[in-house]
């Protein structure tokens, strides 16, 4: 059987501030057609919190290049070239992005409010080295899949934009126009698009589980196959036979209803499984579940599939998640005091503001005739605002995930992978391992 190959971190050199200007300066007079110029070629370089607030970079290359929180308020990148590039929290307020190429890149949790993005194109995109090994930058999903989770994008024009399978979970689009923007099969789990316009937009195959579209302007968008399972659709203007080619909770949440209405058995079942080593019971599949705010202190899920679960609000103290498959979950404002996540699997979790005081989200050791050691997941994870006092990330990888304004007084990091790890904020009092 062929596998895919290990993803690799993505090559970036950094480049001196000087060399910087000089680049800026010569390709604005290339955009000005003024004699000597020349356009800018920045891809592969680091440009981590780089300042280009104002300048004009249209056209500017800047394929693969590492731009997170990069400040690009009002930055004119018409038709830039951004494939493949990190611009996780980048600030792109008033940027016009006209026709940009973000193919592939990953703009987690950037502020993009009053942009222009008409026909920016925001697909699948991926790099390969010679041996067709996938590079990604640190924290990046291992699928080529564009991330833009977790965006304000208030105000922001996407009319003719291309977005088809993007991962848009919990993006703020109040008051946005997404006019022919296509939306097929995205992922838009949470996301809120209040008074949006979204007329004769393509939503095919798109989740909109719990999405809140109140006041939105539906009118001539396919909504064939969309997943509106809770979604809030008060006073939206959309036509009701197009309603009728969505999966509603009377068809696609069918099977999300029979799992909850049996989920004291399952969990009885799963505990079962655990205990006898799968001999009997059956192993929990709970993912894609709403789970937001139910009592579930002390529960055994170690090795559950919870992917994609909506775990908001949850009670989860003293809980049990021991190798559980919790990637893409929303645990938002759950508690999770004092729980078991060792070698947890939370890839692109969103944990914002939630209480991880004396959690273990340290390693877990595997005995046998191969001893192995199973590190928890938290690649990509937002826990901004975590109330993770006291919590272990012992050997834990937190490539590229964010714990901005975080309390993390006495947690331990010892032996985790911290590349492209933010801290903006956070108090790390008596924190271990950082050094």
């Amino acid at each position: 059987m062929r596998t895919t190959p290990t993803p690799s971190v993505l090559p970036v050199t950094p480049i001196d501030p000087a060399d910087l200007r000089r680049v800026i300066q010569m390709h604005e007079r290339f955009i000005s057609g003024q004699a000597g110029g020349e356009r800018a070629d920045l891809s592969y370089r680091d440009l981590t919190s780089v300042d280009l607030r104002q300048r004009n970079m249209s056209k500017a290359n800047f394929a693969g290049a590492r731009m997170a929180r990069a400040m690009l308020g009002g930055t004119f990148m018409n038709a830039a070239n951004l494939y493949c590039a990190d611009l996780r929290m980048a600030h792109f307020k008033n940027a016009d992005l006209t026709r940009a190429d973000m193919r592939g890149a990953c703009l987690r949790g950037a502020e993009l409010s009053a942009a222009v993005m008409v026909e920016a194109d925001i697909r699948e995109g991926t790099l390969t080295d010679t041996n067709g090994r996938r590079l990604v930058h640190p924290g990046d999903s291992p699928d080529p899949t564009a991330d833009i989770s977790c965006i304000t994008a208030r105000g922001t024009d996407l009319t003719g934009a291309q977005l088809s399978n993007a991962f848009i979970v919990r993006a703020d689009f109040t008051g946005a126009t997404l006019r022919r923007t296509n939306l097929q099969r995205a992922n838009m789990r949470s996301v809120i698009l209040d008074d949006a316009v979204l007329e004769d937009t393509n939503l095919t195959g798109a989740d909109l589980t719990g999405a809140s579209l109140k006041g939105a302007n539906l009118e001539g968008a396919v909504l064939v196959d969309a997943d509106i399972t809770g979604a809030d659709l008060t006073g939206a203007r959309v036509d009701p036979a197009a309603l009728k080619r969505t999966r509603t909770i009377a068809d696609a949440a069918e099977n999300a209803d029979d799992r909850l209405a049996r989920l004291d058995g399952i969990l009885d079942a799963h505990k079962a499984w655990v205990e006898t080593g799968g001999k009997d019971g059956t192993r929990a599949d709970l993912s894609k579940l709403s789970l937001a705010g139910r009592k579930l202190r002390g529960a055994d899920l170690s090795t559950a599939g919870l992917a994609g679960c909506d775990l908001r609000d949850a009670d989860l103290t003293g809980a049990v998640l021991a190798m559980a498959d919790l990637s893409g979950a929303d645990l938002s404002n759950a508690v999770l005091d004092n729980a078991d996540l060792r070698g947890v699997n939370l890839q692109n979790a969103l944990m914002i503001g939630a209480t991880l005081t004396g959690c273990n989200l340290s390693s877990l050791d595997i005995v046998g005739n191969d001893r192995q050691s199973l590190p928890a997941n938290l690649t990509g994870a937002r826990l901004d605002g975590v109330n993770g006092r006291g919590a272990s990330f012992r050997g834990a990888s937190l490539v590229g995930a964010e714990f901005g304004q975080a309390n993390l007084e006495g947690a331990d990091f010892t032996g985790a992978s911290l590349s492209g790890t933010g801290f903006a904020g956070a108090n790390l009092n008596g924190a271990k391992g950082l050094v």
